[in-house]
């Protein structure tokens, strides 16, 4: 078997291996308390795949973890560990507040006006990428060009985001008819379409898929993404052969 073969293999068989982890480290806390491991499973299984509803609710769970997931494995194939993916889901969603709920409206006269030229929803999505992605080159850039751990900026700055958020949902963005702190809700023509009927499944589980594939493409078909794996390997090595390595961890 060449060593391709079994790259390919052991990636194969990691994502079972963290599973079987997880179940494992979850049964140890389920015994603790005194409850039956596969009974708990049977209720998780039955609660989560079992009707409509539980599928409707596991969809819309999955959409914002699989998103954050895919981006967790950028950074990792590049050898970085971002702990701050909950302070960049929050200023992501800031961002894509802040572009549904005054931008469009603003730019375009009426929030239909965008939805009829199909720029709406993108737009909205754009701007919730690039907010996460801001928040995420800080220490991007302090570990490319400073050295400085990323473990350690990424999490602090996780604080920060969320005190951020939290300042101006109670201020400039807050809606004074909520009973508790938070913008206005993001107008109806701007939510994705629902996939499920009757249910709260909607159009970002296609989307997050969509994400999937095309970053598996992305390290496994491109030249770029070959860069990101290298640098991730060794990045002494990755410099020597002219890849610009802090500028491939800025990116990623």
């Amino acid at each position: 078997m060449t060593l391709r073969r079994l790259e390919r293999a052991a990636i194969a068989i990691l994502p079972g291996i963290a599973l079987l982890a997880a179940f494992l480290v979850a049964s140890l806390f389920i015994v603790a308390a005194g409850v039956s491991p596969l009974a708990a499973a049977d209720a998780l299984i039955d609660g989560s795949l079992s009707d409509v509803n539980g599928l409707g609710v596991t969809a819309i769970n999955t959409v914002p973890l699989l998103i954050t997931g895919l981006g967790i494995a950028i950074g990792i194939r590049c050898g970085l560990w971002n702990l701050g993916a909950e302070g960049q889901i929050y200023i992501g969603a800031l961002f894509g507040a802040i572009v549904a709920l005054y931008v469009i409206p603003e730019a375009n006269g009426t929030v239909m006006n965008a939805v009829v030229f199909g720029f709406g929803i993108p737009l909205t999505f754009a701007a919730g990428f690039l907010g996460g992605g801001l928040w995420g080159a800080v220490p991007g850039y302090l570990r490319a060009y400073r050295n400085v751990s990323e473990v350690i900026t990424s999490l602090l700055l996780t604080f920060v985001a969320i005190n951020l958020v939290t300042v101006m949902v109670q201020g400039p963005l807050g809606d004074e008819s909520r009973s508790f702190p938070g913008t206005a809700a993001v107008p109806s023509e701007l939510e994705l379409p629902t996939i499920i009927p009757g249910t709260q499944a909607h159009g970002g589980l296609i989307v997050a898929l969509i994400l999937a594939i095309g970053l598996y493409t992305l390290f496994t078909r491109t030249g770029f993404g070959l860069e990101l794996r290298a640098v991730g390997l060794n990045p002494r090595a990755s410099n020597v052969a002219g890849i610009p390595v802090a500028r491939r961890i800025m990116q990623a």
